[in-house]
């Protein structure tokens, strides 16, 4: 079983894909959780100069340092064999996760810019359309699973 760490801040945010994998795997691993900068910026200041990008989550795997929050959750979906069988199933997978990840990126904007004009638009429209999409598309594929 490899030596596994998982660091990011104390929220569900760019760590939980990863974290949803690890605990549908059963691996056991350390979940360091940061305070969120906005409650002790401390904390993440100590860190951030010792990553590789100035940025979390961090996956740490048998010492190996991997950084970036979609190849950390890609890294372990291939390693739980949940990434796709074939090359075409893991393009599928690659799809389904960049449609979810450029509706969370809009939101993540939006929210930052603290624009809730743009955020109500957002959830009225946006969100029903893409859900909608992902959900044409999982009919498309047999109705059960996105892929496979």
């Amino acid at each position: 079983m490899p030596n596994v760490k998982l660091t990011y801040f104390d929220l569900r945010a760019r760590a939980e894909p990863c974290r949803l994998l690890l605990a549908y795997a059963g691996t056991k691993y350390e979940d360091e959780r940061l305070a969120a900068p906005w409650d002790n910026m401390a904390p993440w200041a100590a860190l951030k100069p010792n990553t590789p990008w100035g940025q979390v989550p961090l996956l740490a795997w048998d010492g190996e340092i991997i950084a970036q929050s979609m190849a950390c959750a890609r890294f372990l979906a291939r390693e739980f064999n949940l990434a796709g069988r074939t090359s075409m199933e893991m393009a599928q997978v690659d799809e389904i996760i960049d449609v979810i990840q450029d509706l969370l990126n809009a939101w993540y904007s939006l929210y930052h810019a603290k624009d809730t004009a743009g955020q109500q638009k957002f959830l009225e429209t946006n969100i029903p359309t893409g859900m909608a999409q992902l959900e044409k598309k999982l009919e498309s594929r047999g109705g059960q699973f996105m892929v496979g």
